[in-house]
């Protein structure tokens, strides 16, 4: 059996070696691959936390960039805002008087391409020459007397209305549209004989003079519009003393006039030559307070707040009551 096996045999010994051999070549393959293995899961480790931190700069850089954004939205904004006070700005700073419909015209002269006028019918057919000049600067009457209308609701429960310096009885108009009893003085005799041949209530006077000679509490109403700054420092302090006495419990003095505050409005307020000097609406009310007025405010006819209208209407109004009780004199 031996010797019929032995072919088979003869070799062991090598293949034992070589398998020997293949065996220790594996356990080195096999060190190999670990080691591999244990520098990809290493190298896979060291990517994960640069994978974490590409993501976390990631989200940075995101959120770095939303900031970026919501400041530049609000830049864009700012120079919007910026560009819209700018032509707000010029469009105030050209501003030129207002004119009742096209009273001049440009054509060409000797010097060159100018303007002015060749007829003036406008101006024939004033009664007077501030009248004339009313008429061109201030518009028709209608015109005023919708730019009054917001004075209504203030004097409808406090009658009777003295209006000081009626002009062309704009207010007078609408008081007797409303049925509100009313009169007007004015110093202009056009003025007054436009109002009475329009049939309202008008006289040609003084106005402060007129107050000085009616009887204390008289009065529910002083009104007046765009008068106050043709009138000297003194002369307006006897207006508002003169209108406190003389009116009843409670009544109101209201008084409009150009708004300083306003660039367009300040570059207007010497068109009238008769103007003495513009009024602040804080010294109006000052000079309310001083004259014994316990309350007073001022708004902008046309405008919800005035805060929000003080740098843009041209005009505003001072709204001042009447003490309830008389200040005893001292």
């Amino acid at each position: 059996m031996l010797r019929s096996i032995r072919p088979y045999t003869a070799f062991h010994a090598e293949v034992d070696g070589r398998l020997l051999e293949a065996l220790a070549a594996l356990d080195r393959q096999a060190i190999h691959v670990a080691h591999a293995v244990a520098l990809l899961e290493d190298r896979s480790q060291r990517q994960e936390v640069v994978v974490r931190e590409l993501i976390d700069a990631a989200a940075a850089l995101l959120r770095r960039t939303e900031d970026l954004g919501q400041r530049l939205s609000a830049q864009t904004e700012a120079l919007d805002q910026i560009g819209v006070q700018q032509r707000d700005l010029r469009a105030q700073l050209e501003t030129v008087p207002y004119m009742s419909g096209e009273p001049f015209t440009t054509f060409q002269a000797p010097v060159g391409h100018v303007t002015g006028y060749t007829s003036v019918p406008w101006a024939d057919e004033a009664p007077s020459p501030y009248a004339g000049f009313e008429d061109l600067f201030r518009g028709p009457a209608e015109r005023v007397s919708e730019l009054q209308r917001d004075y209504l609701p203030l004097v409808r429960d406090r009658q009777p209305v003295l209006d000081v310096g009626c002009g062309r009885g704009e207010f007078l108009t609408l008081l007797a549209t409303e049925g509100i009893a009313a009169r007007g003085v004015d110093s202009d005799a056009g003025m007054v004989d436009r109002c009475r041949a329009q049939g309202l209530p008008a006289e040609l006077g003084d106005g402060i003079e007129l107050l000085a000679t009616l009887d204390e509490a008289s009065l529910g109403t002083v009104f007046c519009a765009q008068v106050i700054e043709h009138l000297p420092v003194q002369r307006l302090q006897r207006l508002l003393e003169l209108a406190r006495t003389r009116l009843s419990p409670g009544g109101l003095f209201i008084a409009e006039t150009v708004n300083p505050h306003s660039l367009a409005g300040m570059k207007t307020f010497w068109v009238d030559l008769t103007h003495q000097h513009p009024i602040f609406p804080e010294v109006a009310l000052a000079l309310c307070a001083l004259a014994g007025f316990p309350s007073a405010y001022v708004f902008a006819p046309g405008h919800e707040s005035f805060e929000a209208a003080r740098f843009r209407s041209n005009t505003y109004a001072v709204v001042a009551t009447a003490p309830h009780a008389e200040r005893p004199v001292q």
